[in-house]
């Protein structure tokens, strides 16, 4: 079982994959991975149910408990390196169903790879200079924010970094990180973070209105704070943010910016378009409701990217149509 493992691994690190999904109905386990965005079937005819169950094992779950959703997370070392891994199992009445999670490294950028267009790279850079303010990075699920938020943490050096994380998915030596969990909530971690004189905070999802408001207090009262938010657009970010209970007045004294992103699937390779209000857009939209002339939203840099041939007519039609 190890071996197979093994090379199930192998096939997901060349190929960049970081979720492996497993569905088992009876005995017949079917395998897909996640490949230049599309969901790939593997063709594994030699595993079945003693796999899955062999993942549950080393995994620590409770196999006797099959109707509970369990999580577990355990390492293995994988072409010389150590990856650790989680894995996330849920049942319905006719099948088990779960999910392989690579937490390692090998997937962290900086922020020059990350930004494509050197102006957004450097207005990014310069969000990091600030000791207070929040800045929020915003985007559909699967879109890179948790990669964009790594590169930027790992960007920052001679700081106190807090975070809070669920779950975490890359571990930095330099980097006190706090899993949210039954035991700790978002809301309660911002308090007793507090507590230890931060210079940043990292928040890796904005989910409740009490997250908001601590992430807006905790940026108030000195601190730099970096969040996530599901978003499709910066406009519905703000949108999002009023929903939660933030008042625009508030926005307006300390939003430092907010980023929205898509993964674009090109042969061959892949890389994040952005669309970025800074501080001046912020500014601009809580005074008029509107950004400026000056604000190119996602479908302006996609097209500035067939225009200039970085992606061809198919892609450009087919991510605009995800947009729209």
């Amino acid at each position: 079982m190890e071996e197979k493992l093994l090379q199930l691994l192998e096939i997901a690190l060349k190929y960049q994959v970081s979720d492996i999904h497993f569905t088992m109905i009876q005995e017949k386990l079917t395998i897909e991975m996640r490949i230049q965005g599309q969901m790939r079937t593997l063709q594994q005819h030699d595993l079945d149910g003693a796999f899955f169950r062999y993942l549950q094992y080393i995994a620590n779950l409770d196999i006797s408990h099959c109707s509970t959703p369990q999580t577990g997370q355990f390492e293995v070392n994988v072409m010389h390196q150590l990856i650790s891994l989680r894995f996330a199992v849920v049942n319905t009445l006719q099948q088990k169903v779960g999910v392989l999670r690579l937490l390692n490294k090998m997937y962290l950028k900086t922020l020059e790879e990350i930004f494509i267009v050197e102006k957004q790279q450097l207005e990014i850079s310069d969000v990091l200079c600030h000791s207070n303010g929040l800045f929020i990075l915003s985007g559909p699920t699967g879109s890179g924010k948790t990669t964009t938020l790594y590169a930027m943490m790992n960007a920052v050096k001679q700081r106190k970094i807090y975070t809070l994380e669920d779950p975490i998915e890359i571990y930095f030596d330099h980097v006190t990180q706090l899993q949210v969990g039954q035991n700790l909530s978002y809301g309660d971690g911002i308090k007793q973070i507090l507590r230890h004189d931060p210079d940043l905070i990292v928040i890796g999802e904005i989910r409740d209105g009490l997250t908001a408001k601590m992430a807006i207090r905790s940026a108030l009262t000195g601190h730099l704070v970096l969040a996530t938010i599901h978003s499709f657009s910066c406009k519905g970010t703000f949108n999002r943010l009023q929903e939660l209970g933030i008042e625009i007045s508030q926005l307006k004294e300390v939003l430092l910016g907010i980023s929205c992103q898509r993964l674009i699937y090109h042969p061959e390779k892949r890389f994040c378009i952005f669309e970025l209000c800074n501080r001046k857009e912020v500014y601009q939209y809580c005074k008029t409701g509107k950004f400026s002339n000056e604000f190119q939203s996602l479908s302006c840099q996609l097209q500035n990217l067939f225009t200039h041939h970085i992606i061809d007519e198919h892609t450009y039609q087919k991510e605009l149509s995800d947009f729209e």
